[in-house]
C-alpha cells in the first residue's frame, strides 16, 4: 500500500491579505472579481501543496 500526506508550504498572512483585498475588490466591482477570488484560491493551494509519497511495500525479491 503507498502512503503519503500533503505538506501545505504557503503563508497564511500572504493568503489572508489577497482573499481580502480581492473581496475589496469584488465589492467595488460589484462582484466582477468574484469567478477570479474563487479560482486564485484553488490556484494557490495546489500552488503550495506538496505531495510526500511513502512505499510500504516490503522486498521480496531476497
Amino acid at each position: 500500500m503507498i502512503r503519503g500526506k500533503i505538506i501545505f508550504k504557503g503563508n497564511f498572512w500572504e493568503f489572508f491579505v489577497m482573499v481580502l483585498g480581492l473581496m475589496i475588490l469584488s465589492i467595488v466591482t460589484l462582484g466582477l472579481f468574484l469567478p477570479y477570488l474563487f479560482y486564485w484560491q484553488f490556484k494557490y493551494f495546489f500552488n503550495n501543496m506538496e505531495l510526500e509519497i511513502y512505499d510500504n511495500r516490503t522486498n521480496l525479491q531476497n
